[in-house]
């Protein structure tokens, strides 16, 4: 789910803004909108989508231990 986020970050923060346009309270709307990522935590995503991709057992295989 999170290489597909990271694939569409126009698409998933284009709809977080519509449905935060959609929410007649403001309280809302503006929690809605803190939901949205900027770059920097779009960046932060994708290398922690990386650090996932990493298999444990390529850390025992280099006897880090």
């Amino acid at each position: 789910m999170l290489y597909v986020s990271t694939e569409h970050e126009q698409i998933i923060n284009t709809f977080v803004y519509e449905i935060g346009r959609d929410e007649n309270d403001l309280g809302k709307r503006e929690k809605i909108d803190n939901l949205r990522l900027d770059a920097e935590e779009w960046d932060e995503l994708k290398l922690f989508n990386d650090l996932l991709a990493v298999s444990p057992t390529s850390f025992l295989s280099h006897n880090y231990c």
